[in-house]
Formats: C-alpha cells, structure tokens, sequence
C-alpha cells in the first residue's frame, strides 16, 4: 500500500520547530527486528536482533523545518503485525546544522483493497556515461550505471527469496546490488544503480541486471561491451588540492593530448559507492596538467559530512577516439 509521511525539524531540547531550517532529509524505512545469530567461529554463536529488511529508502527535500514524502510499501515484508522502524538524518544546504531522529511505526498485514499492478520496471543500462552504446568499448575499470523507474516504485527489501537486484556478469558473476540504489529527490520511482567494476579481462563481456517492482513485477536488461586495456589510457598526476578540505577543492590531472578540445567528467562518490556530485564540462585547447574544475559544498543542496570520499576523471578528446581516466580520494572536513 502507499504510505505518505510527514515529519519537522526541532531545535535542541526544545519542541519548537527550526523554521530556519532548510536542506535534505535521508530516509530508511526497515520492517520488524530480525532475530540473527553469529556464525560463531570465533568463540561461541551469540544471538542478537538488528533491522535488516529495507522497505525503502530515498531522500526529500526539508523547507522552513517541514519535510514529507511518499512511497510503496513492497509485497515482501513480515506479515505479522509489530514495530518497524523509520530512520531520519537531515542536514542543512549550507552544511551548519544537522540533525536525526527516529520513529517506530507498526508493520504488518495487507492492502485490503487489493491492489494491482502488471507493468514491470524501466531499466537503462549505461557504462561510464549515457552515451555509451550497446557493443562499445570501454577500459578494464568501468562504471555500470543503470537508470530505473515503476510508476510504484522499486523493491529494495531483502524477505522475498529471490527478489533482490542482481547484475549478472558473464554468465557467472552475481553481485546484489540493492545497497548500490538511491532514488531520486523527492521521488520514489525512479532512481540509479551505480557499480564499479575492477579489472575486467581483455575482450568482449556481457552484463545483465534484474530488478523488481514493489507488486514483484521483474524486469531485467542487458549490455555487451568490450574491454580493451590501454596504458595511454590512464590519466596521470591525478589529485585535488587542497586535500582535506572545508569547502572548495581543485581537482588536476595530465595527459598526452596537449592543445585537444575535451569533454570531461568528474564523478564523486560517498563510501558506500553512490553517486553524489558529478561535473560534465567541454574543455578547448587543453593544457596539461589540467586544473580548471573545482567543487565548492557550500553550494551543492545536498548533505556532505566528514569523511572519505572517491572520485572518477574521464576525458573524451572531442576530435579523435582518444579517452582516458584517472581516480583518487578526497575528505571533506565538516
């Protein structure tokens, strides 16, 4: 069934409302306490509970200390009826104030209404950028992007045998790939999947990824694509200075086609692999080292706390098939 929630920002011991407050609010919503135990190879088995079964998770935008959103609840939860538990962390666009709470609202039963739904999700598979195509050559250090939608939203819940998002490579690869999904703002239909791949063998490779919908309808999608390692494909003297940083970082990097027109794009990355920043600008006769993209937090409307964070260069020469990337690591210090 579709749940609506609602929820507001309150100043520190007090129960008034922070009007003042204006940001993001991260949503987890779990089922019902899961009775798990250790597998006991180190000293003996120990018993203990934990939220493991995600119902759904996305982010809303918070405005004058108010904040609400809506989602589906899935098919695959625990029936019996008992306390869930809704987690909230948001933080201001300006990154001075944050805040968390907590909420357990009881789980369980069914939509009486009855209530179908035959239409599978939307799935569009990618790799490194969107105009990368079916049978398209990439290096052995891909990124798989995958952008889905269902007009009820996607199943995020682990209860339900066999209904995970699995990408499948080769035939013999499977990867669950729930924890690598974030919906889009203030919308639970549709979101991405962002994966990296790690040195990939040389040659022609097929990826397929299956995903299913809140009412367990599946999809599934696939791409061939072929690695070919190349060492003038690596960027070198890849960096951002200053590193750590509270506010503004450069980003530079070098490369063999002095006086080329580039397209580059920058992807950042938070510890868990999701996408959170990306830059996407056309560079004309390129020097190198190259230093002329910089990231400033304070203006991005999106929670950045202390902490490790990845990033991923890709330059495209506009006028060859020329194309390179570089990596590294950054922190931000709140």
């Amino acid at each position: 069934s579709q749940v609506n929630f609602t929820g507001e920002i309150r100043l520190f011991g007090s129960q008034a409302k922070a009007i003042d407050f204006n940001g993001i609010a991260q949503i987890k919503v779990y089922d019902k306490l899961k009775n798990l135990q250790t597998l006991g190879s180190v000293g003996g088995k120990f018993a203990y509970q934990q939220y493991q079964n995600l119902l759904f998770e996305g982010q809303v935008k918070v405005q004058n200390g108010n904040f609400n959103g809506t989602f589906i609840v899935p098919k695959d939860i625990n029936y019996q009826y008992g306390e869930g538990k809704i987690f909230v962390y948001a933080q201001t666009s300006s990154l001075t104030s944050d805040s968390f709470g907590s909420f357990k609202p009881i789980i369980g039963g069914s939509n009486k209404e009855n209530l179908t739904d035959s239409q599978a999700p939307k799935i569009s598979l990618f790799l490194n950028d969107e105009s990368f195509v079916e049978n398209g050559q990439t290096t052995e250090n891909p990124i798989l992007i995958a952008k889905i939608s269902d007009e009820n939203g996607l199943n995020l819940a682990s209860d339900g045998l066999g209904h995970e998002m699995v990408m499948t490579l080769d035939d013999t690869t499977k990867v669950i790939v729930n924890q690598y999904f974030t919906s889009k703002l203030d919308d639970y239909r549709r979101g991405e999947i962002r994966y990296n791949f790690k040195n990939l063998s040389e040659g022609k490779h097929q990826l397929t990824l299956k995903v299913w919908d809140t009412y367990n309808n599946s999809a599934q999608s696939s791409l061939q694509f072929n690695v070919s390692p190349n060492k003038n494909n690596v960027l070198s003297n890849v960096f951002c200075y200053p590193n750590p940083f509270n506010q503004t970082t450069n980003f530079s990097f070098e490369h063999e086609r002095v006086g080329d027109d580039f397209n580059i794009t920058i992807e950042i990355y938070d510890s868990y692999g999701r996408l959170i920043k990306q830059f996407n600008e056309n560079a004309y006769k390129i020097s190198s080292p190259y230093n002329e993209i910089s990231w400033n937090i304070l203006q991005d409307f999106f929670p950045i706390v202390t902490g490790n964070y990845f990033y991923r260069i890709f330059a495209k020469s506009l006028t060859s098939t020329y194309q390179a990337t570089g990596s590294g690591k950054m922190m931000p210090v709140k």
